[in-house]
């Protein structure tokens, strides 16, 4: 059996590229351990733009089992090599590759969300615009391809072309492209699946792109892999400065990325700062200090990340849009509480274990926060623990689903 896996999802470390590289590990050691002998692997990579992680460069990864091959050789010459099945482990990847849709063999293709048709569909862009006060995108095209952004001059006016496009158009003209390829990939065999990572987001395919429930399977995305140990020495000198002091803090990761709503929950924290004293807010990737009581981190390694999540006091995840969510997970391995945002596949995944508020809603941030109390921290941790293992148990089942769907085995 030869089997086309998917490289190119792996040229940037983010969600899908750990997805990736996860499915990936757990593929080569079924192969390994089953001596399957008959299986190929063809590690699907572009040369223009090489994968992130040093230990997957095509003259790291060496085993037998293990080959690799050029998108820039073209697909042609892909389809010759006569591949059973390839999986896509991002489908918006079909977006920076369209010639994967001439690909001829069976397709596992991963759909991770419709996070662009869900933004903006829902008006969600134009909310960020507004509160993060900074121009969150302007790149939609009239339809005779003359841009906005460069037709009308002064910010202003230039916002107010976009706030009218973006309602009467719906989705950016930037986002639009990226799923389209992979489901046209997707309807050239009546065989090829779409996997998805939740219930949540089974449900907003069917619902953006009208495909029938029976073709999407759903499969709880894979526990991440750290590169990290519980003996290592703290590599950040402010992490290690905070931990040292003892003080109680609360998380916030990924503040860097507007859809995860950091903002908005620095400022809850900022007027809950004021009624209860000696508490911190640690963001990683923020970029700047909002307060007092806030301490930003612009980076932080697997190993010093793991120990920040073990040592918060809770975790907050304002998010405004997540098709699975690792994060929270990630708290709750530690037993930590978890003050996370009600909307999209957050209480599908987080069951009843957090303290759940409306991310659209300072106040209601500044509520979940006077919620959590020592005197009922105790009931909140043990049921962040409680809900990892039950999540933790289906990851790994359908991980085992996943990897057999890949090379055929019942």
């Amino acid at each position: 059996m030869k089997v086309l896996f998917d490289f190119l999802t792996l040229h940037s470390k983010n969600g899908a590229a750990e997805y990736t590289r996860r499915v990936l590990y757990a593929l080569l050691a079924v192969v390994r351990n089953r001596e399957e002998t008959n299986i190929s692997i063809y590690c699907l990579y572009d040369s223009k733009s090489m994968p992130a992680y040093p230990e997957l460069q095509p003259n790291v990864l060496t085993f037998e089992n293990v080959h690799f091959i050029d998108i820039q050789s073209g697909v042609s010459y892909i389809n010759s090599q006569g591949f059973d099945v390839f999986f896509l482990g991002c489908a918006q990847n079909g977006g920076w590759h369209p010639e994967l849709t001439k690909l001829n063999c069976k397709t596992i293709i991963v759909f991770h969300d419709c996070v662009w048709e869900e933004l903006y569909n829902n008006d969600i862009g134009i909310y960020q615009t507004l509160y993060c006060e900074k121009i969150f995108n302007y790149r939609e095209e009239k339809p005779r391809g003359k841009s906005i952004y460069f037709d009308v001059k002064g910010p202003t006016l230039r916002f107010c072309r976009w706030l009218l496009h973006s309602r009467a158009k719906g989705v950016l003209e930037r986002g639009s492209k990226m799923l389209p390829p992979s489901l046209e990939m997707f309807t050239n065999r009546e065989d090829n699946v779409i996997v998805t990572v939740s219930n949540y987001s089974k449900s907003s395919i069917m619902y953006n792109f009208g495909i029938d429930c029976s073709r999407i399977s759903v499969k709880y995305s894979p526990e991440r892999l750290y590169v990290s140990s519980e003996d290592s020495s703290i590599e950040n000198p402010q992490l290690l400065s905070l931990l040292q002091s003892k003080r109680k803090y609360y998380l916030i990761v990924s503040a860097n990325r507007a859809m995860k709503n950091a903002k908005k929950a620095l400022s809850a924290f900022k007027r809950y700062s004021t009624f209860v004293q000696d508490v911190y807010v640690l963001t990683i990737g923020f970029g700047e200090i909002c307060f007092r009581n806030h301490i930003d981190l612009l980076f932080l390694s697997d190993s010093d990340l793991c120990k920040a999540y073990k040592n918060c006091y809770a975790l907050i995840y304002p998010s405004l849009f997540e098709g699975f969510g690792y994060p929270p997970l990630e708290a709750m391995k530690y037993g930590k509480p978890v003050l996370s945002s009600n909307v999209c596949s957050m209480p599908e995944i987080l069951g009843d274990a957090p303290i759940y508020f409306s991310p659209f809603y300072e106040s209601a941030i500044f509520n979940a926060l006077l919620e959590l109390k020592d005197s009922n921290y105790s009931n909140y941790s043990n049921k962040s623990y409680k809900r990892y293992c039950e999540v933790h148990e289906i990851q790994e089942r359908d991980l085992r689903d996943l990897v057999n769907m890949i090379l055929g085995f019942k």
